[in-house]
């Protein structure tokens, strides 16, 4: 500002003498005395004056230039220094200069708003290591050193730090300017890291007076970078880990990039699909020309989206993809092609699983025979599965063997020479791929039928193209009734879930072929039924709950004379007994009885015919049930008019043998005691010896006549029972009373176990037969020094005795049979042992009246126990005959059945068994 005042008074001046100067010459000029410059010596001043004049114009006028030029110059240099303090001051980068000593000379607003540092903290203050952690100046000085080759020469007083970045700065021309990274610390003590560009402070002379550094916060910088790597590396590692295939081509075809499942598949790298003409090479030849089509009309901007694609793996594999392709495009011209491809083989295995096995479903519901359902199934399955021919073998049981059923080809495949070649074989168990599958009960895969060595069709699956087959069983349970063949022109691997799936199908198809022959043989059955029903002797009717009449077979059709259509919708009871036999019968009546209670029953009645004759029968009813739940009976019924001859002659002879055997029997017994007594004298040894064994045989053929009478007696009804109040105790220590002496002959101990003595109704003398006839056996089976046990157990309105004895039991396929008449475990008992084989049967007669049950069980170790359980209250019922009074001839099966008014004398004698 100083020199240019004095500048603007130097022009000042310069332009006063200018006017003053020229003034002068001009009143000179103008003077009359001109005369005067004739003067020499005048004239020389004067021109000598002009002249001085002159040249300090022209040096005034080149300082006024030089004056004006400096003047401009520090006003350029004014505003350059203003422009540069602005510059500074407004930079959003951190500009920090500092000299070669060291010293930090510019700390600009930027700098102090990144580091927290005020300028005047800073400027000739700190040191520039100070601003960065402890050793980073060191550690980027080494590095920056590292990185060049010369340096040129500096101060020797710069300090080490500053001069390896002094050095850096001097290995590059001025212009050229470089950056790297560094950490800054704030004066919080924070550190963040920035972008450094440095360049040298350059004299006139061109050396270098320091150094300036521009640097940029790279905090947000690393965030993003940071964020931008992380999301490169979610989008890689989402394109690399997927299972979808991905890939990117050219315009061209050409492959830009290909993921890991891409190479996978193909089994090639990506260096290998780069070096590929065109997008379809990679695939095989029957799906290269749909592949060229998805990439054109992609490319063309036709929008491809889950296009279904069959791919051939290199191992011989199938895949089924849903290819997706787009096109990118800059400025309406394509750039590239995206392309994924998404794995829906398991998704569409399991549709066709889906699919098949309601295919399957809806064949069986809707055919009625095997025969029918079979063709369809395996055109469903043959064409679900891709198979080029598909048999059915079944097992003959006649031959044991398997036939060919069932063979399904698609049209237009040829496959007749195959088919002819399966239909004429017969395999045995083991032999060829059916015969396997059928021998080891599992499915068996040929994945080439021209090198299997089992496989004896080779030669026609070769003529007709066939490839590879497998083959599945058809179970019921845990047998192989069948087979299913599957073959293609393909060659396959075994796929575990393919095979799964058929099993679960043949599974439903064994249920249905079992369901079919079963109701092949329900028919058969029924058939066979009819053919019975027609053909049986007895009269059957079937009845319905209210008691009409729904079913009639011939045979009661010609016993009543009444046509069959005629009986159907009648009353069962008034077709039988007539139109009056409700009154006639009255309440009693069994036949009725048993139709309207729907309760089995068994036993005797007459019934009437068409003509009005009395037909005597012996009928049954038994309840028919559907699923627990009674739907109506069936009456059986038959003509007992020759066993009532029979029965009259039966009941001759036992009148006969009544008294003409057991009347001399008796009086040979009363002489043979007699004898035995002594009445004749003491007899010799010999004659007494016979004379016992006389007795014995007497008192046994008495014994087996008296047995068979009272069975009789007891099974034709015409034996009562003569019931008291009376107890179990009582009944049993009774018996073994009775039974002691011979228990005391044998070696055997009797013991009593009773928990509480029980009072039921019943015939002593009958109970007590039972008791001893029980305990008998038990003690002649039984070995020295056994122990036979009489047990009286307590149950809920029921009264248990039981006989335990040590002996060597019964068999298991007797433990019936021994309660029949002259049925004994061993036939040589009779011989051993003695009795006649009708004890038991008695003893089951007498307990049946009293309306209880008796069996035999076996022991855990050795030895039998016979159970008797007798109710605690006897109800007698009458057994009613038909309405004319007739009386029943069939002995009754159960105490209820007992006629009323009838007695049973009782007879005390010890039966054996």
């Amino acid at each position: 500002m100083i020199r240019s005042k004095n500048t603007h008074l130097l022009s000042l001046a310069f332009l006063a003498a200018l006017i003053f100067s020229g003034s002068g010459l001009l009143l000179f000029a103008r003077t009359e005395h001109l005369a005067m410059l004739q003067d020499p010596g005048l004239f020389w001043f004067i021109a000598l004056w002009i002249l001085a004049q002159i040249l300090f114009i022209l040096v005034s006028v080149f300082s006024l230039r030089a004056a004006m030029r400096l003047a401009l110059t520090e006003q350029e240099l004014s505003e350059s220094v203003q422009l540069q303090r602005s510059i500074l001051d407004s930079a959003g980068a951190m500009i920090v200069a500092a000299d070669v000593r060291g010293r930090i000379i510019i700390f600009n607003p930027a700098a102090e708003r990144m580091l927290g540092y005020r300028a005047d903290e800073v400027v000739e203050r700190l040191r520039p290591d100070e601003l960065f952690p402890d050793g980073e100046m060191e550690r980027i000085g080494r590095q920056l050193i590292g990185s060049i080759q010369r340096a040129q020469s500096l101060p020797g007083d710069a300090p080490e730090p500053v001069r390896s970045f002094l050095q850096y700065v001097s290995s590059f021309p001025s212009t050229r300017v470089r950056g790297f990274e560094m950490n800054y610390r704030r004066k919080d003590g924070s550190i963040f890291p920035a972008m450094v560009y440095l360049s040298a402070i350059r004299s006139r002379e061109g050396s270098i007076t320091g150094l300036v550094s521009v640097s940029t916060d790279l905090s947000a910088t690393k965030r993003a970078e940071q964020a931008l790597r992380e999301s490169e590396e979610r989008y890689r590692d989402l394109f690399e880990n997927s299972a979808e295939m991905i890939a990117t081509l050219s315009p061209r075809g050409r492959y830009l990039y290909v993921n890991p499942a891409w190479q996978s598949h193909f089994g090639m790298t990506a260096d290998q699909f780069e070096s590929l003409m065109s997008f379809e090479s990679a695939f095989s030849l029957e799906v290269q020309a749909e592949a060229a089509v998805l990439f054109r009309q992609a490319l063309l901007g036709m929008k491809v989206e889950a296009a279904p694609l069959r791919l051939h793996t290199r191992d011989g594999g199938t895949v089924e993809v849903e290819a997706s392709m787009s096109c990118r495009r800059e400025s309406g011209s394509p750039v590239s092609v995206r392309c994924i491809f998404r794995d829906v083989t398991e998704r569409n295995r399991r549709e066709r699983r889906l699919r098949m096995q309601l295919q399957v479903s809806q064949i069986i519901g809707e055919s009625s025979t095997a025969q029918m359902a079979v063709p369809q199934i395996l055109a469903a399955l043959c064409s679900t599965l891709g198979s080029d021919v598909s048999n059915f073998w079944v097992i003959d049981e006649a031959t044991n063997w398997l036939k060919l059923q069932s063979s399904w080809a698609p049209q237009g495949r040829a496959s007749e020479e195959f088919r002819a070649e399966s239909a004429s074989r017969r395999f045995h168990r083991g032999e060829g791929l059916p015969g396997m599958v059928w021998a080891r009960g599992e499915p068996h895969w040929v994945s080439d039928l021209r090198t299997d060595p089992h496989f004896v069709r080779g030669h026609s699956a070769r003529l007709n193209g066939l490839m590879s087959g497998w083959a599945v069983p058809i179970r019921v349970g845990n047998q192989v009734i069948a087979v299913m063949e599957f073959f293609s022109r393909h060659r396959m691997r075994e796929d575990a879930e393919i095979t799964a799936t058929v099993e679960t199908i043949c599974a439903s198809i064994g249920q249905f072929l079992a369901r079919s022959s079963q109701e092949s043989r329900v028919v058969a059955l029924n058939q066979q039924k009819e053919f019975i029903l027609n053909s049986v002797a007895d009269a059957i009717f079937g009845v319905t709950p209210d008691g009409m009449i729904d079913f009639v077979n011939p045979a009661a059709s010609r016993l009543l004379g009444v046509e069959a259509p005629v009986l159907i919708g009648k009353r069962a009871h008034a077709v039988l007994h007539g139109p009056l036999g409700s009154e006639i019968c009255g309440e009693d009546c069994r036949t009725r009885l048993a139709l309207q209670t729907l309760t089995p029953t068994m036993g005797q009645d007459i019934y009437l015919q068409r003509d009005g004759r009395r037909l005597p029968v012996e009928f049954s009813v038994m309840p028919m049930l559907e699923e627990n739940a009674v739907v109506g009976s069936v009456l059986s019924f038959r003509d007992n008019s020759q066993r009532y001859a029979l029965d009259r002659m039966k009941d001759e002879f036992v009148s006969t043998v009544s008294h003409e055997l057991r009347t001399p029997l008796t009086s040979i017994r009363g002489s043979l005691g007699l004898l035995s007594a002594g009445l004749l004298g003491e007899l010799n040894e010999k004659a007494s010896s016979l004379l016992r064994i006389a007795v014995t045989n007497s008192d046994r053929l008495i014994r087996l006549i008296n047995d068979i009478l009272d069975l009789e007696r007891m099974q034709s009804g015409r034996a009562t029972l003569n019931l008291r109040r009376l107890s179990i105790r009582e009944l049993a220590q009774q018996a073994m009373e009775s039974m002691q002496p011979l228990a005391e002959n044998s070696g055997v101990t009797l013991t009593l176990e009773a928990e509480e003595d029980v009072w039921i109704d019943g015939d002593p003398d009958r109970l007590q037969q039972v008791t001893t006839n029980l305990l008998s056996n038990a003690i002649k089976f039984s070995p020295p020094q056994a122990q036979v046990r009489l047990r009286i157990h307590c149950l809920p309105g029921q009264a248990q005795l039981s006989v335990v004895d040590e002996g060597r039991g019964i068999p298991a396929d007797k433990l019936e049979s021994i309660f029949d008449r002259f049925q004994q475990v061993d036939a040589s008992d009779s011989r051993q042992k003695g009795g006649t084989g009708l004890g038991l049967a008695i003893c089951r007669t007498i307990v049946e009246q009293h309306g209880g049950r008796i069996w035999a069980e076996q022991n855990e170790l050795h030895g039998a126990t016979l159970h008797v359980l007798l109710p605690v209250t006897h109800e007698m019922k009458l057994t009613a005959g038909p309405g004319n009074g007739f009386r029943n001839a069939e002995p009754p099966t159960t105490p209820s059945e007992l006629p009323a008014g009838t007695r049973i004398t009782p007879e005390e004698k010890h039966l054996e068994a």
